[in-house]
């Protein structure tokens, strides 16, 4: 068993103690909260409702354990682009997979920034 991130503790979007994603969002509206997602099933349900807008929304992985937090450009359902550019919080360089990344075993909760706020479902 790998080691857990102390700091979120399950704290990620959940259904059935959130209630529905939009309510969910409208307390985690990138102000006063960031909303925190975890793994692909989470990534695909924003996308699929039109939540993450390409060429404008980020994801954050969230380590939090003395590894750099890494951000990401949405560009699409299967293609994420590292955010190389930022200095202290760089992405893996270059297109990627959200899909692979956020199915890893150790990939951390992450946090969605600059969300649509009025989403059109794909």
């Amino acid at each position: 068993m790998g080691r857990q991130n102390m700091f979120f503790g399950g704290g990620q979007y959940n259904p059935k103690t959130n209630g529905p994603l939009e309510r969910y969002l409208e307390t985690h509206d990138g102000r006063t909260s960031f909303p925190l997602f975890k793994g692909w099933k989470h990534y695909e349900m924003l996308w699929d409702r039109g939540y993450l807008e390409p060429g404008m929304s980020v994801i954050r992985l969230m380590w939090n354990d003395g590894r750099e937090d890494e951000h990401f450009l949405v560009m699409g359902v299967r293609e994420i682009e590292g955010m190389s550019e930022l200095q202290a919080h760089a992405g893996r360089e270059g297109t990627q997979d959200p899909k692979r990344i956020l199915s890893e075993k150790n990939c951390p909760p992450w946090e969605a920034h600059s969300l649509n706020r009025e989403p059109t479902p794909r």
